[in-house]
């Protein structure tokens, strides 16, 4: 309940998903930008789940680039943070490998980015260190 009094203070109640339930050993909440969000196991809940991904770096040595994203019915959120001191991308394709969106996010930055694609029509993410594909 204190998720959702949070929630309700930030303003965030209209768009984001309230946890009113008991948390078990396999569920866990995961805060992102305000906006409380589950993370389940492979069971069936009806609650949305938090993806990440990462990819190490070039340079420095040990450092990563981390992704994250949730799910959404009209549009996908990628949050990302770019520990690297090299460009990096992501890229999002269809359940075809049709092209979405490729994202360049620039050294040593965080931020997100918000596309106007639901989720579930999202095949694969993928983080090249190459140039964006032309399709």
């Amino acid at each position: 309940m204190r998720i959702l009094a949070a929630m309700l203070a930030l303003g965030a109640a209209t768009s984001a998903v309230a946890f009113t339930g008991t948390a078990t050993a396999d569920t866990h909440s995961t805060a992102i930008r305000g906006a409380a969000t589950q993370q389940t196991d492979s069971s069936d809940t009806g609650l949305l789940a938090v993806h990440r991904k990462s990819a190490s770096c070039a340079s420095p040595s040990g450092s990563k680039f981390n992704i994250s994203w949730g799910d959404g019915t009209a549009s996908t959120t990628f949050y990302f943070n770019n520990h690297c001191n090299q460009k990096r991308r992501i890229v999002v394709r269809t359940h075809h490998d049709v092209l979405v969106t490729c994202i360049e996010v620039n050294a040593g930055t965080k931020g997100d980015k918000r596309i106007g694609f639901p989720s579930n029509q999202i095949g694969s993410v993928t983080l090249p260190k190459t140039a964006c594909p032309d399709s």
